[in-house]
């Protein structure tokens, strides 16, 4: 189909007199009076040309050095706001739920939040929930959740996906095992 399309075009473009095939150089004949000048001159822009794009490419390189140096510094800066923020979430809560997913759960971890909960002043509550267990085989979830149990207090999360009547084609059905 596309090739019939691109085809036609061709065809029609013929008709046209139109090609887009580009004209081929037919370089300088012998005949032609100061030929090595001319040619010395075709050479010498080519390289000019080809400097510049080298120069070109060296200054995007280095700009995007600078641009790289400059959001590596706006991250580090902007670290100590997030972690104001952070401590106000933290200050403002009760409970602190860390959401890990079952197939990578040290992944998912946050060992700074984690800290911050724990050397807090309040008495805060932090607790893992271990997701898609469905995802991950049953033996490595139950391992999973001993290890996470001796640290804190772990619940187990698995999203199902369920059909209910006709009338509600699907519903999403969360259920916590404990």
């Amino acid at each position: 189909m596309v090739r019939e399309h691109n085809r036609k075009l061709r065809k029609a473009a013929k008709k046209k007199g139109i090609t887009r095939k580009p004209k081929k150089d037919i370089g300088v004949p012998n005949s032609a009076p100061f030929k090595e000048e001319v040619l010395r001159e075709a050479e010498q822009r080519k390289q000019e040309l080809e400097a510049l794009k080298e120069q070109n490419k060296i200054a995007k390189q280095q700009e995007r050095a600078e641009k790289r140096k400059k959001d590596k510094e706006a991250a580090s800066a902007g670290d100590e706001p997030l972690s104001k923020k952070a401590k106000k979430v933290i200050e403002e809560s009760d409970v602190i739920v860390e959401v890990l997913d079952a197939r990578d759960p040290l992944g998912y971890r946050c060992p700074q939040l984690e800290e911050m909960v724990l050397k807090h002043e309040g008495k805060k509550k932090l607790l893992f929930i271990l997701n898609k267990i469905d995802l991950a085989p049953k033996d490595n979830v139950e391992k999973w959740l001993r290890y996470l149990e001796a640290e804190c207090p772990t619940f187990l999360f698995k999203a199902s996906m369920q059909l209910q009547d006709r009338t509600v084609s699907i519903e999403v059905a969360c259920t916590m095992l404990f």
